[in-house]
């Protein structure tokens, strides 16, 4: 399964022996065997073995089915990977975001920018140098 090895979509950090895998595993988990199989289930398409790696699961990309409006204040992601807080700076960690998703921008602190997650998610914080305007 080729999408599991891309990075838009997963990350696989052998370092840390973490798998952070997209929400899809984590919403549909019974369909991989349930959620103690998962790194099981993705072992099987990856050339290094990952049995036993923590999980952890992406922020999905709502913005493949959304438009930002003509006007407002938009930002996207510019990094491969992207923490979001739950406050600015050293909030707790609400999980990851991947390159190329794009937030509404709620309000800016220095260097940190408060954000919408789609579809009632919640607000959170992200690193300002994390994200480019989105144009």
């Amino acid at each position: 399964m080729k999408c599991i090895n891309d990075a838009q979509r997963n990350r696989i950090d052998h370092v840390n022996k973490t798998l952070r895998l997209s929400q899809i595993f984590n919403w549909y988990a019974d369909d991989f065997g349930g959620a103690d199989k998962i790194a099981s289930y993705v072992n099987q398409y990856t050339e290094e073995d990952v049995s036993g790696y923590t999980v952890e699961f992406l922020e999905f990309d709502w913005s493949l089915n959304i438009t930002p409006p003509e006007t407002g204040d938009w930002i996207r992601v510019n990094v491969d990977l992207a923490v979001l807080l739950d406050a600015a700076d050293r909030g707790e960690r609400l999980g990851f975001v991947s390159k190329n998703q794009v937030f509404s921008v709620l309000s800016r602190d220095g260097d940190w920018i408060e954000i919408v997650r789609p579809f009632g998610a919640g607000n959170a914080w992200i690193a300002s140098w994390l994200t480019k305007n989105y144009e």
